[in-house]
């Protein structure tokens, strides 16, 4: 009986949905910005982050409608409002590449055709901030299909190379000419911007893809007081956004180990929420150490992120280069904007970044946990023999905050 219960009060929030987009689609007569976004669903990533601040920023001048999957939290549905209409998330199964990739395809276009074409015009601006190859060819055929009356402005952002997700390296090719294809087809049904926030990413697509490429900011929210907790004797290091393989679980959970055996004035906070993804067995050998504090659940808000954020002298981002070598990290600019130093891995984005600010960081020589234990060391060096400050960047902050961001999505579909 209770299944039933949240079952009816499930679909009777998304029945209000319905009723209230249509109702912002009647009295509105401003132009309409549309947020596709299939994997739009729970309530950790930047997914709902980025929603939420679209709203903030662009509900005075825009009539938002979010689309979001239709197995998205009811809390989710009703507080944007969000339209539920997408059968699958962006992020593909394990599998072979070409079945993903016409389920993703077919999967797309069921979705997209469920959009009001009332809502369609040229002046209607389509959003997608996170996709894949996997989605291109959908998305494609979709726009192509639409009478040039209803083809509105796309913009099409990438957060990934175009092999993520394809798990088979001699996939790869395949997949290289399935994005070639797609974005030209794109490209010459309409008005199509294509964009990424990462800078090397953007090199690598105008030379694999051809294309203008669009470089936005990052979208930070920043906290409106910075807040230092007391700063203890010893060193403090944050390990924040999810205990994951790709971030360095099992690299971290060594070097530490081996750190605080010799270290044990020095503490560390170690977000690792119960979430898909999480390398269960990192966590439980960091549950050991006394001098870890391990957070297991997701954030409540932004504030609540940023408290434990600013605890730590430095942010520690020992990611993977096979999977960070294009892909961007909020969490090291939220770092050099709040006056945080880092700690990553060299043949990523976020060393790269380090290459145009030295004094912002360490970089590890090598994916391994004795580079890890290195920077360590070289770290609590620097905390211990110096007064220690946190001077915030404010040039990093106001060119990746909300309204720098929203700004230029609005500057490239007006190009």
């Amino acid at each position: 009986m209770a299944a039933q219960r949240a079952l009816y009060y499930t679909f009777r929030a998304r029945a209000e949905t319905v009723r209230l987009f249509d109702r912002m689609r009647r009295s509105s007569t401003r132009d309409t910005l549309i947020v596709f976004d299939p994997a739009l669903q729970g309530f950790d990533g930047h997914h709902l982050e980025i929603a939420r601040l679209i709203k903030s920023e662009l509900s005075a001048a825009y009539n938002i409608k979010f689309y979001a999957n239709l197995r998205a939290a009811t809390r989710i549905v009703a507080g944007l409002p969000a339209l539920p209409i997408c059968y699958d998330s962006i992020y593909p199964p394990p599998g072979d590449f070409q079945v993903n990739y016409e389920q993703g395809r077919t999967s797309l276009i069921a979705s997209l055709r469920k959009i009001d074409l009332r809502d369609l015009t040229p002046r209607t601006i389509f959003y997608m901030h996170t996709l894949t190859v996997y989605q291109l060819g959908g998305l494609a055929e979709w726009f192509a299909g639409l009478s040039p009356g209803h083809r509105p402005k796309l913009l099409l952002q990438f957060q990934f190379p175009h092999e993520f997700g394809v798990r088979s390296e001699p996939d790869w090719p395949k997949a290289l000419g399935v994005a070639r294809e797609a974005t030209n087809a794109l490209s010459s049904a309409g008005n199509v911007i294509f964009a990424t926030n990462s800078d090397l990413l953007k090199d690598k697509f105008e030379r694999e893809l051809g294309h203008t490429w669009e470089l936005l900011p990052m979208p930070v929210r920043w906290p409106n007081h910075v807040r230092v907790a007391p700063l203890t004797s010893g060193p403090v290091f944050g390990f924040y956004g999810g205990l994951r393989p790709e971030k360095g679980s099992r690299i971290l959970a060594e070097a530490v180990s081996s750190f605080l055996r010799r270290y044990p004035d020095a503490q560390f906070i170690v977000h690792a929420p119960r979430l898909p993804g999480c390398d269960e067995i990192a966590a439980q050998q960091l549950s050991h150490l006394s001098q870890v504090e391990l957070i297991r659940s997701d954030f409540r808000d932004k504030d609540a992120y940023f408290s434990q954020f600013c605890r730590a002298h430095f942010v520690l981002l020992p990611y993977d280069p096979a999977a960070y070598a294009l892909r961007t990290s909020g969490i090291l600019i939220e770092a050099i904007g709040l006056g945080r130093r880092v700690i990553t891995t060299d043949g990523t984005w976020m060393a790269n970044q380090l290459h145009k600010r030295p004094a912002a960081g360490v970089m590890m020589a090598s994916y391994s946990a004795q580079a890890l234990y290195d920077c360590l060391e070289v770290a609590r060096d620097v905390v211990m023999e110096q007064p220690w400050t946190f001077d915030l960047d404010h040039e990093v902050m106001s060119s990746n905050a909300p309204p720098a961001y929203c700004a230029a999505l609005l500057r490239v579909v007006e190009v």
